[in-house]
């Protein structure tokens, strides 16, 4: 049985596949934050099934095709993050280490890094839109500073619960998606790392 949020989000999928570019404007209008909201509202219901154990076979199919659509189109917006997420499904456990290019000149980084003695490590958590490619990552993230390098880690394991959620910004508005959602999967908990000079 399809419930009116799943219909609903049927309707919209073939409309975006009907018109193309139109959508578009559709998705920058006012219209477009229902949009939001309904596909918000929908992923909240699927994570509060599973957190009662009623996921349907499809409501698993469709957090494949998320998280996976998520860790290969993510990584045009975050490369860190569609590598975190890829890794959080796939890495069995494996500590992975983040390439730290981008890392090293986030804004957020550097302020926190900045704030750090030599020798001090500290837990940092920033709002989303202070640096929305860091956040699909790392958020909360820990750094240590040392005379001349600077150290980050964070284990990754999503909250299982029904208020942790990530705002994900596609440039005309915004879905929120609970962070929960992913564990239906059953992903295997790791630590990322990175480290570069300063």
């Amino acid at each position: 049985m399809c419930t009116p949020a799943r219909q609903i989000v049927k309707i919209v999928l073939s409309i975006a596949c009907a018109m193309g570019a139109s959508f578009l404007t559709i998705l920058a209008s006012p219209l477009g934050r229902d949009i939001d909201q309904v596909i918000t509202d929908h992923f909240r219901h699927m994570n509060e099934r599973r957190v009662a154990h009623r996921l349907t076979r499809m409501d698993v199919l469709e957090c494949k095709v998320l998280f996976h659509a998520i860790a290969f189109a993510g990584r045009l917006v975050s490369q860190e993050g569609g590598t975190v997420v890829w890794h959080y499904l796939h890495g069995g456990g494996k500590d992975l280490w983040l390439d730290s290019t981008y890392l090293s000149q986030s804004p957020v980084i550097l302020q926190s890094l900045n704030s750090l003695r030599d020798g001090e490590s500290k837990r940092f958590a920033f709002q989303q839109n202070a640096d929305w490619r860091l956040s699909y990552a790392l958020n909360p993230f820990f750094l240590r500073r040392e005379r001349n390098r600077a150290v980050l880690w964070q284990r990754i394991e999503f909250k299982d619960d029904l208020t942790t959620f990530t705002t994900l910004n596609y440039g005309l508005g915004n879905v929120r998606l609970a962070d929960g959602l992913i564990l239906a999967l059953h992903p295997v908990p790791f630590t990322v790392r990175a480290a570069w000079s300063h």
